[in-house]
C-alpha cells in the first residue's frame, strides 16, 4: 500500500491507522507488475493523479481518492475516472481499514450517505421507476428492493414494512447474493436500467 500525500498530519494519521499495511509515503505515482493500492489526499496531490489519470487511463492501480470535505460531485467525477473509493481524510481508523479492505476485495467504498444520494439522482433521472419482476426474488425481496431504489434507508424500509433492520440486512444480503451484485447503488442501477 502507498500513501500520496503533502499534508504531513493527514500523513501520519493513514500511516498510525495502516501500519498492519506496511505503507510506502510517495512522491509519484508509478506502475508496477502487480495490482497496488494507493491512498491518494485529493488536495495536496490532485496535479499528480489528474496528470496520471491522463496519461494513463490503462492501470493496475486501485486509488482511494480522500479529502477532508468530501461532496457528491467530486465522489462522481473520481469514481467515473476510475477511483475504487472516495471520503473523508479524516474518517475514523476503523472506518479507514474498512475503506481499504472492501478495495482488496474488489469493490467500490463510498460513505453511505453518497450512496443514497447517487440512488436519490438515479431515481430523479427514472421519475417513474417502475420496478421489472425478477423471478428470482421473493415478493418480500421485491419490496425491499423498491424500496432501495426510492432511497430509503434500512431504518426507513423497516418501519415502512413492519419489520426488523435485522431483517431487512438479512433480505439485502440474499437480494445481492441472488442478482451478483455488492450494493445498494447496483441494486438501483440494476432496477432502473432494466426496467422494461
Amino acid at each position: 500500500m502507498e500513501l500520496l500525500c503533502n499534508d504531513l498530519n493527514i500523513l501520519n494519521r493513514w500511516e498510525d491507522a495502516l501500519k498492519e499495511y506496511d505503507p510506502k509515503h510517495i512522491d509519484s505515482i508509478s506502475l508496477g507488475k502487480d495490482r497496488k493500492i494507493i491512498l491518494v489526499d485529493l488536495p495536496s496531490c490532485a496535479k499528480i493523479l489528474f496528470d496520471f489519470f491522463k496519461s494513463t487511463p490503462k492501470h493496475n492501480i486501485d486509488f482511494i481518492l480522500l479529502e477532508s470535505v468530501p461532496d457528491i460531485k467530486t465522489a462522481k467525477r473520481v469514481l467515473s475516472l476510475g477511483a475504487k473509493a472516495y471520503g473523508n481524510s479524516y474518517m475514523l481508523p476503523i472506518h479507514l481499514i474498512s475503506c481499504v479492505e472492501t478495495v482488496k476485495s474488489g469493490n467500490i467504498w463510498v460513505y453511505p450517505e453518497f450512496t443514497y444520494s447517487l440512488i436519490e439522482d438515479i431515481v430523479k433521472e427514472k421519475r417513474k421507476t417502475t420496478i421489472k419482476e425478477d423471478q428470482r426474488l421473493t415478493k418480500r425481496e421485491q419490496q425491499i428492493a423498491k424500496e432501495v431504489v426510492n432511497a430509503l434507508n434500512n431504518q426507513q424500509i423497516a418501519k415502512k414494512l413492519n419489520i426488523s433492520q435485522q431483517t431487512v440486512k438479512v433480505h439485502l444480503s440474499n437480494i445481492f447474493q441472488k442478482l451478483n451484485i455488492s450494493s445498494r447503488v447496483e441494486l438501483a442501477l440494476y432496477f432502473t436500467s432494466s426496467k422494461e
